[in-house]
């Protein structure tokens, strides 16, 4: 097998490309390319646990499992952006329930060029829909200071979800200009041809349901 005769460095490059969807049926092709593939096991196994089903009921969530928003949510992406992949059922009624004022420190991290500003910078999303990512942001850091759900940072979310099935929006979804402009991009993103292992957001979404109660 061609596969596994490449060196140890570039296997693991594709080891670590076929997380989540590939990893399991590449880990038992053969017996070196499982070899390679145990160190990556427990990362996959605990992200697989933790954020295939997706939802912001505080009470299920132990003590270092902070997530209580999509703000809070898009962070842990913007620095480790496999988590996405690993979102399959996304229950996100109670967004703003529980939010939080921004950390002190955020603004440094968005201006300062670090893993938040990567994301928002280079998003597809708002670029197709003609929106200036550092005024995008300016929105969602005004719902943030004022400690309230985000209808920004709720429509952002929507735009990295590639292998969401299904979706429960949230209780306070509401339409705004920007946020309208850029579901529009998604809608029109996820209806396009694309390549199967390099879907879109929302591409294999299949149910959109008002409340899902996931983990019930």
């Amino acid at each position: 097998m061609a596969l596994a005769r490449l060196c140890g460095e570039l296997l693991d490059i594709v080891i670590a490309s076929a997380l989540p969807k590939g990893f399991e049926s590449l880990a038992l092709t053969c017996k070196r390319i499982y070899t390679r593939c145990v160190p990556f096991i427990g990362h996959h196994n605990l992200l697989r646990s933790q954020f295939s089903k997706v939802d912001y009921y505080f009470a299920k969530k132990p003590i270092w499992f902070p997530i209580k928003s999509a703000f809070g949510l898009i962070i842990r992406i913007a620095y480790d952006p496999i988590v996405a992949h690993y979102i399959q059922y996304a229950d996100f009624t109670v967004d703003g329930f529980l939010t939080q004022a921004r950390p002190r420190d955020l603004s440094e991290e968005v201006h300062g060029g670090g893993a938040l500003a990567r994301l928002l910078s280079e998003s597809p999303y708002l670029k197709q829909a003609g929106l200036d990512w550092n005024e995008y942001y300016a929105e969602i850091d005004e719902d943030l200071k004022a400690a309230r759900y985000s209808q920004h940072a709720a429509a952002f979310l929507l735009t990295l979800l590639p292998n969401v099935k299904t979706l429960a929006l949230p209780r306070q979804w509401k339409s705004l200009e920007q946020s309208d402009q850029l579901i529009e991009a998604v809608v029109f993103k996820a209806k396009e041809l694309h390549a199967p292992y390099n879907p879109p957001s929302l591409a294999h979404a299949t149910r959109f349901e008002p409340f899902l109660g996931v983990g019930n």
